[in-house]
Formats: C-alpha cells, structure tokens, sequence
C-alpha cells in the first residue's frame, strides 16, 4: 500500500487562496509521493499529476545520488594584437618539455563537455531505482549556480 492510502486530505482555506491539507497518521518514508488531483464542476474538468520529492529521515543516507560537477562557462576569447598572437602561437607550436599525468577522476564528480545537456547527464548517470524526472531535480539542486 502507499504512503497515502490512508492519508486524509482536506480543503483548507487560507489567507490569499485555498490548500490542500494531506496528513497522515504515520510517517511517510518515501523519497517520492505521486498525487492525482481532479478537480469537476458543472462545465468542466481538470486532472494534474504532481510529483512531490520528499528528503525523509534516512533516506539520503540509502540512496544518495553522487551530484554532478558545476558548469563552468569557457572563457570569452580576449581580443589580442598580432604581436600577441604570434606570441601565443610560438608558445603553442613549441614542444612541452614536461609531461603531466592525467588528473584522477575524482568521486563523485563529472566534468561537463561541450554538447553535454542536463538531460543527457541525468540519463547516463541514473540509478534504476530513480526516475529521470527525480534525477533532473537532484542535478539541478545540485548545482543551482551552474
């Protein structure tokens, strides 16, 4: 059974609008709730599905959802004079007289690449056990300054 089996749900009315109320006598664990509100009338009918991502005591702890890096934006290209640019191509030409070893990936992190989308990161990176829509939000949040 859902966590909203046996939820009661009432129409309370506040300051500037109404609310729906939906309490429960037991905690909800779930990470997720899924509710269906269908609103009738005598000329009408509206049906909206709300998904509503909940942070349960717990729960992040099971099933935390590694965040992605924040998206950097490339620098602007700078205006420079030839001098400069014959400069900076010499420099470019000259062969490296040091190698460098490849920076580790590090844990939970991700690098975004030109192309990359939020969506396309979000599908590559879900765990089974959570919806795309859930992995576009935890992404987000992740990186609200991206």
């Amino acid at each position: 059974m859902g966590a909203l089996a046996r939820a009661r749900i009432t129409v309370e009315q506040g300051a500037n609008a109404s609310y729906l109320r939906v309490t429960t006598a037991a905690p909800v664990n779930e990470p997720f709730l899924n509710l269906i509100i269908e609103l009738s009338w005598a000329t009408g009918r509206v049906v909206r599905d709300y998904t509503f991502l909940l942070d349960p005591p717990g729960v992040t702890e099971m099933q935390a959802i590694e965040p992605a890096a924040p998206i950097r934006p490339e620098a602007a290209p700078t205006r420079t004079t030839r001098a400069g640019r014959r400069a900076a191509e010499a420099t470019a030409s000259a062969p490296s007289t040091s190698t460098t070893a490849a920076a580790p990936d590090t844990a939970g992190s991700y690098t975004v690449k030109s192309g990359d989308t939020l969506s396309k990161i979000a599908t590559q990176y879900k765990p089974e056990n959570v919806s795309l829509e859930q992995m576009l939000v935890a992404l987000f949040r992740s990186n609200e300054s991206a």
